[in-house]
């Protein structure tokens, strides 16, 4: 079996820029929803931004679909829902003695099913690239190898003993018509 070859993260300075410009963007929306919330709700303000964390994960995770060096903006999609499930987990508990406990075990739950449900795609995710990783070994390992010719006689029928061990002749044949002895 070929070794998977493994690709190091790429990170170019033209993904850098737009990762650091989506980070200042969404710092900024993240502050204004926290002081257009009143100050006596600002659990409101964390569960909305932890929810705007988790749709911002998506779209960064689906940004490393439109560059080439897209590490930069897995490293953010990983960040963006880090920080969506803390937010939301610790606005959930906090918020716990307002709601009451069902809501609150119902927003675990949900909470730890969508946890779940991140996990299964991540691994999915990783299987598809190691996948394709192994795929591309063996692609470059049968570009490597010298090609058979096709003039060689166990390339044509490799079924066909080699011709080291010939049978021998049986006299008692007849010779095809037209051949004379």
């Amino acid at each position: 079996m070929i070794a998977p070859t493994t690709t190091p993260t790429k990170f170019a300075a033209g993904a850098l820029v737009v990762v650091g410009i989506f980070l200042a963007v969404s710092v900024l929306l993240f502050l204004a929803i926290w002081f257009a919330v009143p100050w006596y709700n600002h659990y409101l303000a964390l569960t909305i931004i932890g929810l705007l964390s988790l749709v911002f994960a998506v779209v960064s995770y689906f940004g490393q679909a439109i560059t080439s060096a897209g590490g930069a903006f897995q490293a953010l999609s990983w960040g963006y829902l880090g920080l969506g499930f803390a937010l939301l987990i610790g606005s959930i508990l906090l918020l716990g003695p307002t709601i009451g406990l069902v809501l609150e075990l119902v927003g675990l739950l949900l909470l730890v099913v969508l946890i779940g449900l991140a996990g299964a795609f991540a691994v999915w995710r990783r299987a598809a690239v190691q996948s394709g990783q192994q795929r591309e070994a063996r692609r470059d390992a049968w570009r490597a190898s010298n090609p058979r010719s096709a003039f060689d006689y166990t390339t044509a029928r490799p079924s066909v003993p080699s011709s080291g061990s010939t049978p021998p002749a049986d006299k008692s044949s007849t010779p095809p018509p037209g051949v004379r002895e």
